[in-house]
């Protein structure tokens, strides 16, 4: 019991010793220099670049490219939409964290390769998922094993974000999915986030100016 005491009182001593040597330090040096953390910096883009940083950008590259998925002789590496079927030869488990069954797979596969041909151009209206299979639902491995089930959903391939230019290829028997092309990834998006762009639109796009978002 006393030599708890006396450990805990040497503790607060040493606390005591803290404090004091915290406050010396701050009348010794001031205030403002012991808060090293105290800096302010201008928020005016301006403040930080002059007339000579400035650079002209040529953006004809950066246009070709953007909009290279309109051109005719674009579109998809031959199976590539079918490549992700490949997913559905491991265990997959649901939002439930439930088995997908057989049937459920056999849905699924026939559902991705029972298409019509599109080939129509379009822009992307509202930012949406790119799916690896036409489905929203969550695809997981097994939830039970480090680094697999929420949120790692193998059917997520990416974003694609509104305005973007597409080709869309194919389309489910339904047409609730539409698999697009774009200049940087393919996969399946829902077709309700697609509008088929007419020539003229095309051209007023092409020739529309264009901005950086930082």
């Amino acid at each position: 019991g006393a030599y708890r005491l006396l450990s805990v009182r040497g503790v607060l001593a040493v606390k005591s010793l803290l404090f004091v040597f915290v406050v010396f330090a701050s009348l010794a040096y001031g205030a403002d220099s012991f808060l090293f953390d105290r800096l302010t910096l201008s928020q005016k883009p301006s403040d930080y670049a002059s007339e000579s940083d400035a650079r002209t950008v040529d953006d004809s590259k950066l246009r070709k490219k953007i909009f290279e998925v309109w051109d005719e002789k674009s579109g998809v590496k031959k199976g590539e939409h079918l490549a992700s079927l490949s997913l559905l030869n491991q265990d997959g488990y649901g939002e439930n964290l439930l088995l997908y069954s057989r049937g459920q797979k056999k849905r699924l596969r026939d559902y991705a390769t029972n298409l019509s041909i599109v080939n129509k151009n379009g822009i992307v209206i509202r930012n949406s998922d790119i799916r690896a299979l036409p489905s929203a639902k969550p695809y997981f491995f097994n939830p039970q094993k480090a680094g697999e089930g929420f949120p790692f959903d193998y059917f997520q391939e990416s974003k694609i974000y509104a305005n973007t230019p597409v080709r869309a290829l194919f389309a489910t028997a339904d047409e609730a999915f539409f698999y697009v092309s774009n200049y940087i990834s393919g996969g399946w998006v829902d077709s309700r986030n697609i509008y088929f762009t007419t020539s003229a639109e095309e051209k007023r796009l092409k020739d529309s100016k264009l901005f950086a978002s930082i």
